[in-house]
This record gives C-alpha cells, sequence and structure tokens, in this order.
C-alpha cells in the first residue's frame, strides 16, 4: 500500500474511532466525489457533503485485506472491523487529495458498518 493510501485510511480509521468525519471530509479535494454501490445512498460532492453523509450513516474501521493501484486508481479491498462485512473502495488522488472514491459494500452480514 502507498504511502498516501495508507495515511487515507489511517484518516479513516481514527474518524471512525471518533466520530468525528471532519479530518476524513478534509483529505479530499474541496469538489470531490464520493459514491456508493451496494448501498442505496446518493453520490456526494464536496467536504461538507462528504462529513454530512458519514456523520449520518457512520461506518467502523477498515481492516485492510489487499491494496492495489491500476495507474492512478488505487483499490483498497478491507473488511469492516466490526465483523459486519466487507468492500473495496477505488480512490483517485489529486495533489494528495482523494478526488474521486467509489465505497463498494458487500451485502452486511448484521451490524452498522
Amino acid at each position: 500500500m502507498n504511502d498516501v493510501v495508507a495515511s487515507y485510511v489511517k484518516v479513516f480509521n481514527a474518524a471512525a474511532r471518533s466520530r468525528q468525519w471532519s479530518a476524513l471530509a478534509a483529505a479530499h479535494a474541496p469538489d470531490g466525489v464520493l459514491e456508493f454501490s451496494g448501498v442505496p445512498l446518493p453520490p456526494v460532492r464536496g467536504r461538507e457533503a462528504i462529513e454530512a453523509i458519514y456523520t449520518e450513516y457512520p461506518q467502523a474501521e477498515l481492516v485492510v485485506l489487499d491494496s492495489r493501484s491500476d495507474g492512478d486508481v488505487h483499490v483498497v479491498d478491507y473488511k469492516w472491523g466490526d465483523g459486519s462485512g466487507t468492500g473495496s473502495v477505488r480512490l483517485t488522488f489529486q495533489d494528495g487529495l482523494v478526488a474521486h472514491s467509489l465505497c463498494t459494500i458487500d451485502a452486511a452480514e448484521g451490524g452498522d458498518h
């Protein structure tokens, strides 16, 4: 896992523990886009909207299972730290900030992510 992806996972997990999502939102570009697959959530754009969606739908910590890069796209396969399921996130960075992320959440086995 490269440094920028490792840093993102660290920020995500700190936010998941504290339930304070502002630092995670700040890791995104001002007009960054967050999309979801596997759950009925709309795509959001911008730091304020990203912070709001995580505040409304908080997630558990990520346990990284695998990571890889395909050009400018970095993929992290994970399981939720609370054991409630798995998924992947596809991240595209611009100037060290997340410009676009696609979070795929596999069918949960119960529990709140």
